[in-house]
């Protein structure tokens, strides 16, 4: 026991140093894709103290239709948040850490299998070097890369830790004669189950994969077990149905492809062939080859592209094979029915992209343990010549260190947008999302025109892997119109072709109306906003505009109604904005008091707010209020550039359409002129 506790010591620390060089460039990559909406802009995962409201916020922050979507690592971000905001350093770390954590319970798992009884010592004396090159060369290999730095998809390493962990559990209470043990491990087994699945939703395979694992290890592969475990697999089956209403929709479940620019037999038909893409980027990963997405020909027909009916008879080769050699292989062929078992649901007819290289963590665990167990087999055929097993040892020595190098080089390419989008184009040239993505990263350093030409491109291209991306790529367009051309014609033409490929966005129908607002066409705007309220009616965005749109065209009430509701979701980002709608339409109603206690409201939390001051001065003015009227001139000359005063108000007023009060500057001069001394 102690021999093996060494061990296990060693080799979490090898495994610790090699993914330090592996990742040790990737701890401050910037945010990426997916990140954003996930975390960055998603509020609800912002903790900001340790209470169970923010705590249940953040495990509820995901997809609206699911009863429960993936909480468990959504509160991980929420902590991550709490800890360190939104400094990178903490997420990297975070993910690294449980990538660690999963290889050390990949090198367990392996040597504990390798030591059971129906192996009959075979492995006995070389389980801990197998099981140690197995899990460092998963570890190592690039194309974990995607579930490690890529931030998000920590949902993806995170549920493969627990998805090892249960397996290990399982494992132990499996082999254990004492009670206590066996109870305690098959407890961690259901608390790992219930982890996996509150993390990602196919981590269902689990199941499949214990069924796989007791059956080829446990039972024996004779005709009753078979029997045995088929009918369990057809009970998990009923039962893991039933469970899937809690994390996907039906009705979205069987929807048709009408987003994508596949169909479902089309999907079908290519996955095989992506498949092989995946074991051609295991068995020969090179950076160049490698992208947080990729661009695959769609296999429409069993000929068209050719390769689609080889990779078919390939694939169904190989499962035929792997089920016929059991008997004689069993380890070599639990290895490939378990790495095809935990593709079969992002493999099937699910309405999901075709490709991702994360995709693989969980199904590529046991795929080096063959190439492991036949390096450590030509150590020993050719233990009488010490040559020989030098260079066997540095040959794998070799590779493992260029496998290394590979990933460290794939991470570099995720250090900020730019340098992930120019690699992604470089891999695929064709593909229009990386010219959109890329486009964007300009923007945000300023390069405008150079966002604006590179979206155009990727629209140009139309290679869009689903349509909402394609909504996504106008809807920029229509911002670049909108703040940098300032053409609202322009902008407006790109929004409406934006919401029509994407009409599930609520930010896209919010630029929409702005635009018409903008241009004046309130009636237009008032009844895109009424629409896009009906499926997002708690949209502060949308809200906003809505009790603005009111204002404009005389509903006083209605904007009261709307911005007061807003003020009560308690949204930093409109706090201001609604209590200006709010005291405008009180202004407007006669609510002369109710207005300047709004307006107060707002100095309170903004004391150099201009708008606010300036409707102060008015409403002291016609009250007649001196006293009042004084200290807002005072407060009003106190802010820096105010003796411009009308040149800085004209800025303010570029678009009197989407300001909810506009100041009578003629009154704020006169009364300035009086108490200021202008």
């Amino acid at each position: 026991m102690l021999e093996r506790n060494r061990t296990t010591l060693w080799a979490a620390l090898s495994l610790l140093g090699l993914l330090l060089v592996c990742y040790g460039n990737s701890f401050q990559a910037s945010w990426h894709y997916d990140d954003f909406h996930t975390i960055v802009n998603n509020e609800r995962v912002h903790m900001t103290r340790w209470s169970w409201e923010q705590v249940d916020r953040a495990m509820t922050s995901g997809l609206s239709h699911q009863v429960i979507s993936r909480p468990l690592a959504r509160l991980s971000f929420a902590v991550n948040y709490k800890i360190g905001q939104l400094d990178v350093f903490g997420y990297h770390f975070v993910n690294f850490v449980i990538h660690w954590l999963t290889g050390i319970v990949l090198f367990l798992l392996i040597r504990g299998t390798l030591l059971l009884p129906v192996f009959e010592g075979r492995y006995r004396s070389r389980a801990t070097l197998i099981a140690w090159i197995s899990a460092a060369f998963w570890a190592c290999h690039p194309i974990q890369v995607t579930a490690v730095t890529y931030i998000v998809q920590r949902m993806t390493s995170l549920a493969g830790l627990f998805y090892l962990s249960a397996m290990y559990g399982y494992m132990i209470g499996r082999c254990s004669e004492r009670k206590g043990v066996r109870w305690t491990a098959f407890g961690l087994c259901a608390l790992s189950c219930s982890g996996a699945l509150l993390t990602k939703e196919n981590s269902v395979l689990l199941f499949y994969a214990l069924l796989l694992y007791d059956l080829f290890f446990f039972q024996g592969l004779d005709k009753g077990s078979l029997r045995r475990t088929a009918l369990i697999g057809v009970g998990f089956a009923i039962l893991l149905s039933g469970l899937s209403l809690l994390y996907l929709d039906p009705q979205q479940l069987f929807a048709p492809y009408s987003n994508r620019p596949f169909t479902m037999a089309e999907r079908l038909l290519t996955q095989p062939r992506v498949l092989l893409i995946y074991l051609a980027l295991i068995a020969v990963p090179m950076t160049n080859h490698m992208a947080i997405l990729h661009d695959v020909a769609i296999s429409h027909s069993m000929f068209d592209p050719w390769t689609t009916l080889p990779a078919i008879a390939g694939v169904a080769g190989a499962v035929a094979w792997l089920c016929l050699a059991a008997g004689k292989h069993r380890l070599l062929a639990f290895c490939g029915l378990f790495f095809l078992l935990n593709h079969s649901v992002e493999s099937s007819f699910l309405n999901l992209e075709l490709i991702y290289e994360h995709r693989n963590y969980v199904p590529t665990m046991f795929i080096f343990l063959p190439v492991a167990i036949a390096a450590v087999r030509s150590l020993d055929f050719f233990y009488y010549r010490v040559s020989f097993q030098a260079a066997i040892s540095l040959g794998l020595a070799l590779w493992l260190l260029a496998v290394c190098h590979t990933t460290w080089s794939y991470n570099r390419t995720f250090r900020n947008a730019i340098s992930l989008w120019e690699h992604t184009l470089a891999v695929y040239p064709g593909m229009s999302l990386p010219y959109v993505n890329l486009g964007k990263a300009m923007w945000y350093i300023g390069e405008r025109d150079a966002c604006y030409r590179l979206i155009r491109k990727g629209i140009a291209y139309d290679n869009f892997k689903n349509i909402e991306q394609k909504g996504v790529a106008y809807y920029n367009l229509g911002l670049y119109a909108a703040d940098e051309a300032d053409d609202l014609k322009m902008a407006l033409g790109y929004f409406e072709e934006a919401a029509r490929f994407y009409d599930g966005n609520p930010q896209i129908w919010y630029e929409l109306a702005q635009v018409r607002m903008k241009l004046g066409d309130f009636a237009s705007a008032g009844e895109e906003i009424k629409s896009a309220l009906k499926q997002w009616p708690m949209d502060g965005d949308l809200m906003y505009l809505k009790a603005l749109n009111d204002v404009k065209t005389g509903r006083y009430k209605e904007a009261l109604d709307v911005s007061e509701a807003l003020l009560r979701v308690k949204s930093e980002k409109h706090y201001k904005l609604a209590l200006m709608v709010t005291a405008e339409s009180r202004r407007r109603l006669g609510y002369i008091q109710e207005a300047q206690a709004s307006w107060t409201r707002l100095i309170e939390k903004d004391p150099d707010n201009l708008a606010a001051l300036m409707a102060l001065i008015e409403l002291s003015v016609e009250q007649g209020e001196e006293a009042d009227l004084k200290d807002y001139v005072g407060r009003i000359l106190s802010i820096k550039g105010v003796r411009q005063l009308g040149g800085e108000v004209q800025v303010n007023l570029k678009n009197e359409n989407m300001m909810p009060y506009i100041p009578d500057i003629e009154i704020i001069k006169r009364a300035i002129h009086r108490y200021g001394g202008l």
